[in-house]
């Protein structure tokens, strides 16, 4: 989705440096985290209305009780139009367990009436024809959906290069100094899209979701397991030993 070909001249957009040492910087830890992780699927399903509910249902909760929350509904409504016909508060039932409020299921009944209403079917694969713009577009129009969802549909269902920024993308790179760790997500999406070259951009949202999960972990992080270790200037193993 760039347009411009980024200069050498450092610049910040904000909190976000530009600049050959963050391009190398950006490069080294795309690479070493591919070699660990192999930029896994991370769950997420095909087809894209699958998945935009799939996101939606992952954010402010853990993987495991939003892969059960998913399996529940999914398990419930054989398909979406049959959610849509159900109340709001019959979706909340079919997901309340794993920690998600009301807003949450009306919003996915809401997103699935419009469809219906708007286009005759409760489905996306139209946006497989449409420019990134306008997937873009179309996406952050439905109830719900911010910028971060709508761009990992893009990536993980619609072959797009985008670069979602979510809390463990956000706060692994912000360790790093490539995003002020007081940046909002919203305000940082388009700064560190722009940031990572369109060919790592899938490779690297993934492995910092992946590393942010199982090593580089809020709370009691794995250091000796990390391979950016020698690069982290959080590094717990390096503060010790100093």
């Amino acid at each position: 989705m760039r347009t411009t070909k980024r200069t050498s001249r450092t610049t910040t957009r904000p909190g976000v440096p530009y600049g050959p040492e963050a391009d190398a910087l950006v490069g080294e830890i795309a690479r070493r985290l591919e070699q660990r992780h192999g930029s896994p699927r991370l769950g997420n399903p095909e087809d894209p209305l699958d998945d935009l509910i799939f996101v939606m249902l992952s954010s402010r909760t853990s993987p495991a009780l939003h892969l059960q929350a998913y399996g529940r509904l999914k398990s419930t409504y054989p398909t979406w139009g049959a959610a849509a016909a159900a109340e709001p508060e019959a979706i909340y039932g079919s997901v309340a367990r794993a920690g998600l409020g009301r807003k949450r299921a009306r919003q996915i009944w809401d997103l699935l009436v419009g469809l219906y209403r708007e286009r005759g079917a409760a489905g996306l694969a139209f946006l497989r024809e449409l420019d990134d713009q306008a997937v873009e577009r179309v996406l952050v129009g439905l109830p719900g959906v911010g910028l971060k969802t709508a761009r990992c549909v893009m990536l993980y269902t619609l072959g797009r290069q985008t670069f979602p920024v979510d809390a463990h993308v956000r706060r692994i790179l912000s360790i790093f100094g490539l995003v002020d760790p007081e940046v909002r997500l919203e305000y940082a999406q388009d700064a560190l899209q722009s940031l990572v070259p369109p060919e790592l951009r899938y490779s690297l949202h993934v492995n910092l979701v992946a590393h942010g999960r199982t090593i580089c972990r809020p709370q009691s992080p794995q250091c000796e397991l990390c391979p950016l270790e020698d690069l982290c200037p959080g590094s717990r193993l390096r503060k010790r030993r100093g």
